[in-house]
């Protein structure tokens, strides 16, 4: 009937517009877990174009995020700030694209969040890190880091697994009924540079195992955007948005049904 249940606050306690991003999602205590855009200032790393150090002397500004949970009344009961839990030490080189003309990093470009009741945590994608981070809801503690090693290279952090797991600019992480983890994984950074569904099993968040993956053609690769999303008949369905591709495969990896969007 075209009710509005909840909408986002357009301004925080100080009066500062708020910007929200990618994704909002409710949790089952019918609070809304959000993302938005935080910015603060540091020296350009050693990889970025000498001439920013002589541009920007007092540093550039990094893109980060936080994410805030809000309740009914659009008070903020929980936030967890990467720049606080992450840390600038860790990045991505391809994305220390300053310029002349643009004095901002793209650092961490997060994705996707959302609380899981059972274990009582939340996770977040961290796309420009390449990596999903799971997140004790009391303590904030991060419980496992589940990526890139060549990012995460800092000594303070020290809950990511042993190996890589080979994702590069994932997408729309979802916790499976059986505990599992399943992300869409875009492969931007990866030789070759294919697209991917991906699905790991986490045991005692101490070691993990990819038991299932499909590989899309070369031809539906893409940098941004994509989801896996689990069927009640347990079939996947695969969007690559960008290229406008659907496409519904069984676990025996057969393609069942494919329909491509055009706007024209």
């Amino acid at each position: 009937n075209g009710q509005l249940f909840y909408s986002t606050p357009e301004t925080d306690d100080n009066g500062n517009d708020i910007f929200f991003h990618h994704d909002i999602s409710k949790s089952i205590n019918n609070t809304y877990f959000t993302l938005s855009n935080v910015k603060e200032i540091y020296s350009c790393p050693a990889e970025c174009n000498p001439i920013i150090q002589i541009l920007y002397p007092g540093g550039v500004i990094w893109k980060g995020d936080i994410i805030r949970e809000y309740d009914i009344n659009n008070n903020v009961i929980w936030d967890w700030n990467l720049f606080e839990h992450i840390g600038v030490q860790n990045y991505t080189i391809s994305d220390l694209t300053v310029g002349p003309s643009d004095d901002e990093i793209d650092w961490t470009h997060s994705n996707e969040v959302f609380y899981d009741e059972n274990e009582n945590a939340v996770y977040l994608s961290i796309r420009n890190l390449s990596t999903i981070t799971k997140i004790n809801y009391d303590t904030k503690e991060v419980i496992w880091h589940l990526g890139d090693l060549d990012t995460l290279n800092s000594p303070t952090i020290d809950s990511y697994f042993n190996e890589h797991p080979t994702f590069s600019r994932q997408h729309t992480p979802i916790l499976l009924e059986n505990n599992n983890l399943r992300i869409f994984d875009n492969g931007t950074h990866n030789n070759p540079q294919v697209s991917r569904c991906l699905e790991y099993s986490i045991t005692n968040n101490n070691s993990f195992e990819l038991i299932w993956e499909y590989v899309l053609p070369d031809s539906l690769y893409h940098r941004t955007r994509g989801e896996c999303v689990p069927l009640n008949n347990d079939n996947i369905l695969i969007s690559t948005s960008q290229n406008g591709n659907i496409l519904e495969v069984n676990k025996q990896d057969e393609l069942v049904w494919h329909v491509v969007l055009n706007s024209t």
